[in-house]
């Protein structure tokens, strides 16, 4: 009888692989990640922590992460068209050129956040508190 040949772990290359393998794993702790250009866009990460993590370029269009915190991240130039960052927390996170339409920012918390020049046109900000930003140029549409 011969014997079957073991099947080797897959090997996890890509920086948002290793995201998403400790996320079904049940982490949701992630710091330092690299994660420029990626395509997140209906990826679902409810609750998930991002610490100094660059999503700059990202997309992240239709994804869903209520709850989730992001701290000292770059999500410069990403799109977060309909994305769901309800009870979110941004926090000294880079907002610059990223697109916002029909982002869902409700009950979430922006703190010490540069948001200047920032088109948040048809966000959802109810219940949402803003504190210690810098507001000059902001673009709201009713």
């Amino acid at each position: 009888m011969s014997e079957q040949p073991r099947k080797l772990p897959r090997r996890l290359d890509s920086p948002v692989e290793l995201m998403r393998a400790g996320y079904r794993a049940g982490e949701r702790v992630f710091r330092g990640l690299d994660l420029r250009g990626v395509d997140l866009s209906k990826a679902t990460l409810d609750d998930v922590q991002l610490y100094e993590v660059n999503l700059s370029g990202a997309s992240l269009e239709h994804a869903e992460l209520p709850g989730a915190w992001l701290i000292d991240c770059d999500l410069s130039g990403a799109n977060l068209r309909n994305c769901n960052l309800e009870r979110a927390r941004l926090r000294r996170t880079k907002l610059a050129k990223a697109e916002l339409d029909r982002t869902n920012l409700d009950g979430a918390r922006l703190l010490d956040m540069d948001l200047r020049d920032v088109d948040l046109d048809h966000c959802d900000l109810d219940n949402a508190r803003l504190e210690r930003v810098q507001l000059d140029a902001l673009c709201f549409s009713p």
